[in-house]
């Protein structure tokens, strides 16, 4: 807003799928976002199973909506964001990546000094590749099984499509520190005074 740029803010929305919690628009792109929290994000890292099944789950979403309504409207998704507390494990921090899809959603998050903003592509060490993961959990489910070869490498193309466009955005603060950041924002406007109890 202080910039004085065009955007559309949003939550539940309709035609999201999984990554409903907030879909930002602006300059012609579109963030569709969805919100994973920790209570122990010291304690608690992210490993290459368990983002596997994160990712497979929001694959499943965004098939749908992508054969449903995208693929017929026409319509380009954009990047599909999970804004996280918790941090990588260290498999997944040495996982391969792709800077440049990187760089286009730097200018909508502001990360802290110990977060990070992170996307995968694919890696030769099947045991962290997350792309690997994902196909080989589409391909144990009975509805894969039932689809035709053509279908198969469909489905296995719209994967690849849509991991090309996650992005996990590393960056939450914890409950004290966000509460002092409001603090700050509240007191750098000047419109009211608060104490940090307040």
């Amino acid at each position: 807003m202080e910039r004085g740029d065009n955007f559309t803010l949003a939550t539940n929305v309709t035609h999201a799928g999984n990554f409903d919690y907030l879909v930002y628009k602006a300059g012609g792109r579109r963030y569709l976002l969805q919100l994973k929290h920790t209570e122990n994000p010291h304690t608690t890292k992210f490993e290459p199973s368990e983002l596997v099944k994160l990712l497979d789950k929001f694959f499943k979403s965004y098939y749908i909506l992508f054969e449903s309504y995208y693929k017929i409207e026409g319509k380009d998704m954009s990047e599909f964001i999970i804004c996280t507390n918790k941090r990588l494990g260290q498999m997944l921090s040495s996982h391969e990546r792709n800077e440049t899809a990187v760089d286009a959603v730097e200018n909508v998050f502001n990360t802290s000094t110990n977060g990070e903003i992170r996307n995968f592509t694919r890696d030769n060490n099947k045991n962290i590749d997350v792309y690997s993961g994902v196909e080989k959990l589409a391909e144990k489910s009975k509805e894969f099984g039932d689809l035709s070869v053509p279908a198969h490498n469909y489905k296995i193309s719209t994967i690849n499509e849509f991991l090309g466009k996650f992005i996990m955005v590393i960056c939450q603060k914890e409950q004290l520190e966000i509460n002092e950041v409001i603090y700050k924002e509240i007191n750098k406007r000047n419109e009211i005074k608060v104490t940090r109890q307040m």
